[in-house]
């Protein structure tokens, strides 16, 4: 059964909080870009790309021609 993306979204945020509340140390990076206003940043909860985690997970993809995992 296919997960539809507003579904995949809230799970996304579901497993984000649950590793921010858990987390003993976090992160942020901004990597320097902006895109549609936004500021793009890396993530590390506990020394891991939480980017990574949730693509390893299968709640977010990487973009094609990304330097970088993002979600």
């Amino acid at each position: 059964m296919k997960v539809s993306e507003a579904r995949l979204a809230q799970k996304a945020r579901h497993r984000l909080a649950t590793l921010m509340r858990r987390a003993r140390a976090v992160t942020v990076t901004p990597t320097g870009g902006h895109s549609y206003d936004r500021t793009l940043a890396r993530v590390l909860i506990d020394g891991r790309d939480v980017g990574a985690i949730l693509v390893i997970e299968g709640l977010a993809t990487v973009r094609m021609g990304s330097r970088s995992t993002r979600c």
